[in-house]
């Protein structure tokens, strides 16, 4: 029994190697990391090799080369051919963990039957909420009553304190934990997104599918988001994968799933 923690990065090193320090000082579970370097500079591909070499002599860690990056073809790669481990942690990059996480999600899905994914409590430097559990809403323009699917975090940048262990729409990729086979069984992440959302279109169709998404919030970790993503709204990339991939899905559920979905969201704050 042991974890597979996929991480993938590119560039600053220093960032990543928090990462890595904090996994492996803080994680008692067995694990084995697989890093996918999706276009990082040869001299930072070096850098890492070293700092590898010279810290996880007796560590199972493991790296590959993309030069290309897709969030969902990447991820899929990797489990699809590489993790022998039972269950997987998706894990961002800009991820320091705070505590034992790790250990703390892996012995509640070991206890728990029908779980789809887990997450924690993710904070911004500041010790603000970035992740507490996705949500989903529709919301309405009032000139013309058209109705879209809106996805965003709970709780983001509040210092509110949630459940323990519940149930919620989901959990961001950028930490979260799932068994390798329901990960496959359920198809993995669409890899026609380009750039966002697909996380939350897998933790809803794992809930079209009779699988329950957990959150617990006694365990957190750092994920230092606009270091990787900048300050930005959206772009183009993200309308496209908003209004062409997510929004389909969607509304390809049936109403009572997708009135599950809602009630779920309003359930939760």
């Amino acid at each position: 029994m042991s974890v597979g923690v996929v991480i993938l990065t590119k560039g600053n090193v220093p960032m990543l190697i928090d990462c890595l320090l904090s996994i492996t000082n803080k994680t008692v579970t067995p694990h084995t990391i697989y890093i996918g370097d999706t276009g990082s500079t040869n001299e930072e591909v070096d850098s890492l090799v070293t700092f590898i070499k010279a810290n996880f002599k007796h560590k199972n860690i493991y790296l590959h080369i993309f030069n290309r990056y897709n969030f969902a073809k990447c991820n899929n790669y990797i489990v699809n051919n590489f993790v022998k481990e039972d269950t997987i942690l998706l894990c961002n990059n800009d991820i320091e963990l705070i505590d034992n996480s790790i250990d703390y999600m892996y012995n509640k899905m070991r206890c728990n039957e029908d779980i789809g994914t887990i997450g924690c409590r993710l904070l911004y430097p500041d010790n603000t909420i970035q992740h507490a559990g996705q949500v989903v809403s529709i919301i309405r323009n009032t000139l013309t009553g058209r109705g879209y699917l809106a996805a965003t975090h709970r709780g983001l940048k509040t210092t509110t304190r949630y459940k323990d262990w519940e149930p919620v729409v989901g959990n961001t990729g950028g930490f979260m934990m799932i068994s390798k086979d329901v990960y496959q069984s359920n198809g993995g992440l669409n890899e026609n997104y380009k750039e966002c959302f697909e996380d939350v279109e897998f933790n809803l169709k794992l809930l079209s599918n009779g699988k329950c998404n957990m959150y617990t919030d006694s365990v957190s970790c750092y994920h230092k988001e606009s270091i990787t993503r900048g300050k930005r709204g959206m772009t183009k990339e993200m309308l496209h994968d908003h209004s062409n991939l997510l929004t389909p899905f969607f509304n390809s559920l049936d109403v009572n799933t997708k009135n599950k979905i809602l009630n779920f969201t309003s359930n939760i704050d």
